[in-house]
């Protein structure tokens, strides 16, 4: 009984490899994370919601620029006395304002190219 309480002892005290060894930590890929999330969200946000924060944003960076209280509210007039932004980019973006209001679908990729444009020629 000493014997298989001493074999006992030894295999419990003495070096044990069960765990596989562990691998150099390797970092996510950025553009698969940045993927998986954007899915996510694709899937829980709706388009006229997304589209509506990005107006939002948009034209609380104006409101701050000029010095008005950052509610969300439009700017149609500031931005038409600007030489800098096309009548035709203005026209689009009232369009898909008024939809995004309306809670209609919105081409988000549009949508985001037009705001990033105006925000490069306003600059």
């Amino acid at each position: 009984l000493w014997w298989l309480l001493g074999l006992w002892l030894v295999f419990v005290l003495g070096p044990r490899s069960f765990r596989a060894g562990r691998e150099g930590w390797r970092p996510l890929d950025v553009a698969s994370f940045v993927r998986a999330t954007g899915g996510f969200l694709a899937q829980v946000l709706r388009p006229a919601a997304a589209a509506q924060q990005l107006f939002a944003n948009f034209f609380n960076e104006l409101r701050r620029r000029c010095g008005l209280p950052t509610d969300g509210a439009p700017l149609w007039d500031w931005l038409s006395a600007q030489a800098a932004v096309s009548p035709d980019d203005l026209a689009q973006l009232r369009k898909l304002h008024a939809r995004a209001v309306r809670g209609s679908r919105v081409d988000l990729q549009r949508l985001q190219t037009l705001l990033a444009r105006t925000r490069a020629n306003l600059r």
